[in-house]
This record gives C-alpha cells, sequence and structure tokens, in this order.
C-alpha cells in the first residue's frame, strides 16, 4: 500500500518548478502557491532583447506584464524631446503591472539595459483569465498596491514635471 501514500501527490516538471521558483520571487506573486503559480506557466512568452531594445513605448497601451528573468530595464519618460531616467528594474522584478488594471497607457518608455535580457510576457487577456480565481485576484491585488502602485504614481509625477 506505501504506492497509493503517493498517488494524489502532485509533481513539476523540472522546467516547471524553475519558472515557478521565478515566479515566486516576483513581488506581485508573492504568497501564490506553486499550484497557483504553475496556473500562469501556460500564458507566458519568453522573449528576449538586446541592449537598448524598447520592451514598450510610453503611450502603448498596456497590453501585457513582463517579468525579468535575465538581466535589466531602464524606465524613463520622455518631456519635449528629453529623456527624463526613472529606475531601473532588475532580475525578479515585473514592468508594466498596471496592466491588472483595464484601460491603462504605459506611463514610460522601457529599454533593456544589457545583451540578452530575458523576459516572460504575460498578456493582458491571459492575466485577467486567471484573475477569475478569487483568491488569485486577491493576493495578486494586494501585492500590487503593496509593492507597486508606488512605483506607478512616482512615474506619473516624474512625468508630469
Amino acid at each position: 500500500m506505501p504506492a497509493l501514500r503517493n498517488l494524489f501527490k502532485i509533481s513539476y516538471s523540472k522546467e516547471e518548478l524553475l519558472i515557478i521558483k521565478f515566479l515566486s520571487r516576483i513581488p506581485l506573486f508573492y504568497n501564490l502557491s506553486n499550484q497557483d503559480l504553475l496556473k500562469f506557466i501556460p500564458y507566458l512568452f519568453p522573449l528576449n532583447f538586446e541592449k537598448e531594445e524598447v520592451i514598450f513605448y510610453m503611450g502603448d497601451p498596456s497590453q501585457a506584464i513582463y517579468f525579468i528573468k535575465k538581466g535589466s530595464v531602464d524606465l524613463f519618460t520622455e518631456k519635449n524631446s528629453k529623456k527624463i531616467y526613472f529606475k531601473t528594474i532588475s532580475e525578479n522584478e515585473c514592468v508594466g503591472a498596471e496592466t491588472i488594471y483595464n484601460d491603462n497607457i504605459r506611463i514610460f518608455t522601457t529599454l533593456s539595459k544589457k545583451e540578452n535580457t530575458l523576459v516572460y510576457a504575460l498578456p493582458q487577456t491571459s492575466l485577467f483569465k486567471l484573475l477569475r480565481k478569487e483568491r488569485i485576484k486577491k493576493i495578486i491585488l494586494e501585492n500590487y498596491e503593496k509593492h507597486y502602485s508606488r512605483i506607478t504614481q512616482e512615474a506619473v509625477l516624474s512625468a508630469s514635471q
């Protein structure tokens, strides 16, 4: 009967475990279980960017969140054709978290800072599908307010100065 003990044990592939571990380090996903994080994996798209390649432009519609796996990105705004540096975002962080709310536009431009920057994109439509689960939605929204709403407000202020 020892084999029956593990009959309902959930197991993950090595690749799934690596992505779950990566996602669990991102503040937006804090306090989500491995089972919750597993639900995000089919919707993630890996994208590679070269140094100084634009990920998205200020003013673009917010259609995806980008999770930085390798490398870093700079956030900046533009005023009178002049770049105004805002912040560098590094591995195990995300950019575009405002995507969790409908009808937002990008408040800064995001530019890869290093060669071979690897990010995972999560399209807004997929995110909304996952947020139908109340428990996941509650945790994600709490984490957004705790970790990202301040950054969004600072970026808006920076852009308006």
